[in-house]
């Protein structure tokens, strides 16, 4: 028996060598991959070579050699086009189904029931190039048959899925989210579904987005260019074949608006809105890429391999911070969207709230500003007040009487120099059972008056603080 095949995954030829294995394991190999190996009289060069070694269970060698040839594919792939971990069937014209989905969300099992209907292209993932064209892997099905050990790998020829893939071109048709649900009472259906609500969904199971050109608004892009994505409501698999039939006879949306990159916003400098520097600003941090969505204004941002979609005030600050103070963002915001209705928080609680979660997220960055007692401060604490006297200019200074949230500061800076402003915020918020944002503008006036008293004074760091 011949020591090595031939493989055709997402375009590529693996060259596979079985020298290592025993005979029953070569014909075990040849059998779970028979729908992908290259016809013996194609000699044309291999992309890519690699050894299989001998492992004393068939099941497991066969379990590890899906997964090799997998990220070798990929890893071929980087960077050429969008590669979705997800599965795909196609019709007789070449409109390709990709079916998107968590891990365990059903998608093997939804692929093993419509290839009766459809032809088989991939179980695991999908290839689609600048132009619409989906590159085939027909690999064996992933299926979990017992409960301990590897996968089994089935040829989908062993499965009962003969159908060829047609002649044409593969092109991608449409996009279906996965949403199986436990209930059988369901109904099942499509829904369509908003590009800001599939993304986070469509980034997840993406690979190698960073190798990606524009990788949002490729995949806003190819989104459009097929018509959108649909979420498939449904209990078994077999429920999906009359939805897909339904899907493929109609016709898809025209394309999408035009993808542009975001833009920024120009702010007021501090010196135009009349207010003492703060020395609290906000950045937007480094991203891969960032893309706008219409009704209502959102952006999507790719950043660390995650997609965080901006609402509310959130695409107003992102734009405009370009290490922005908290006022100046807030003038942009209420420029933006106009003044806070009647009852609402101030526009000011709105925009300190809003800051914390973006960074929280990780989509702005903080620069801190750390703040500590002045060495050449005497001060006393009689448990109620603190009264403290700056010793810098102490002919003209009298001493100051701190009470309140102030002294809840002061004996925080006290016993922590360094302290960041949000850190003093939230510390006066949990001492007096507020809520961050209604007491952040006050913590943050009263820092900079004790700063112009000569009382404390600030440590800049670009690091995140306490």
């Amino acid at each position: 028996m011949s020591a090595g095949l031939v493989i055709h995954a997402l375009g590529a030829r693996i060259g596979v060598d079985l020298a290592a294995l025993r005979d029953d394991q070569r014909a075990a190999v040849r059998d779970a991959w028979r729908d992908a190996l290259a016809d013996a009289s194609d000699d044309a060069p291999v992309d890519l070579s690699i050894a299989v070694e001998l492992r004393p269970d068939t099941a497991w060698l066969l379990a590890g050699l899906s997964q090799r040839i997998t990220r070798e594919a990929i890893d071929h792939r980087r960077g050429e086009g969008w590669m979705l971990h997800a599965g795909a069937v196609a019709d007789d014209h070449g409109s390709v189904v990709i079916l998107v989905g968590l891990s365990g969300a059903g998608k093997t099992t939804a692929v093993h029931a419509l290839g009766r209907d459809f032809a088989y292209v991939s179980d695991e993932t999908v290839f689609i190039g600048d132009d619409g064209t989906v590159l085939p892997y027909r690999k064996p099905l992933s299926l979990l048959e017992r409960r301990r050990g590897p996968k089994a790998e089935r040829s989908a020829t062993s499965l009962g899925l003969a159908l060829p893939l047609p002649s044409t071109a593969l092109r991608a048709r449409v996009i279906v989210l996965l949403d199986r649900q436990a209930a059988a009472s369901v109904s099942p259906r499509l829904e369509d579904v908003e590009l800001g609500d599939a993304l986070p969904a469509l980034v997840a199971q993406s690979n190698y987005l960073g190798d990606m050109s524009h990788p949002l608004r490729t995949i806003a892009r190819q989104v459009g260019a097929i018509g959108g994505v649909v979420r498939a409501v449904y209990h078994e698999a077999s429920d999906l074949r009359p939805l897909l039939r339904e899907l493929l006879k109609g016709e898809r949306p025209a394309g999408p608006d035009e993808v542009v990159p975001v833009d920024v916003v120009t702010r007021p400098a501090d010196a135009e809105l009349g207010v003492r520097p703060d020395p609290v600003r906000f950045t937007r941090a480094p991203y891969d890429d960032a893309l706008a969505l219409r009704d209502p204004d959102r952006i999507a941002v790719l950043h660390d391999g995650v997609v965080s979609v901006l609402a509310g005030i959130a695409p107003v600050l992102w734009r405009a911070a370009d290490d922005a103070t908290p006022a100046a963002l807030t003038a942009a915001t209420v420029t933006a969207i106009g003044p806070p209705t009647e009852g609402d928080r101030s526009a000011a609680e709105r925009v300190a709230a809003a800051l914390a979660e973006l960074v929280e997220v990780g989509v702005l960055t903080e620069r801190v500003a750390r703040w500590q007692v002045r060495a050449d401060v005497a001060w006393t604490d009689d448990g109620e007040h603190v009264m403290a006297l700056a010793l810098a200019d102490w002919r003209r200074s009298v001493p100051l009487a701190i009470g309140g949230s102030g002294a809840v500061i002061w004996r925080e800076l006290a016993a922590r120099p360094g302290l960041t402003t949000l850190a003093l915020t939230n510390a006066v918020a949990a001492a007096f059972e507020r809520d961050a944002a209604e007491v952040s503008e006050s913590v943050a006036v009263f820092l900079i008056n004790l700063e112009a008293s000569h009382l404390v004074e600030i440590v800049e760091d670009d690091a995140d603080g306490a």
